[in-house]
């Protein structure tokens, strides 16, 4: 699912959003199996590139307008 994301990721145009759904998903019990630990890591690569809009059952973050978020 990280790759997944990390490809769409690099198609997603600037101003656009993406939408992880069943973040919150216990199903298995076991983190590997669990869509949260990846999606978090996958928010966590693009780092200042994107901002979360909303988190719950699903989770969406938005890519920045800039790829420099503190530039004037």
């Amino acid at each position: 699912m990280i790759v997944d994301a990390a490809l769409a990721w690099r198609l997603l145009a600037r101003g656009g959003a993406m939408i992880f759904d069943d973040y919150t998903w216990d199903g298995f019990g076991d983190s590997l199996h669990r869509p949260g630990p990846a999606v978090d890591a996958s928010v966590e690569l693009v780092g200042d590139h994107g901002e979360t809009l909303f988190s719950g059952r699903q989770l969406a973050v938005r890519k920045r307008h800039t790829l420099f978020p503190d530039a004037v």
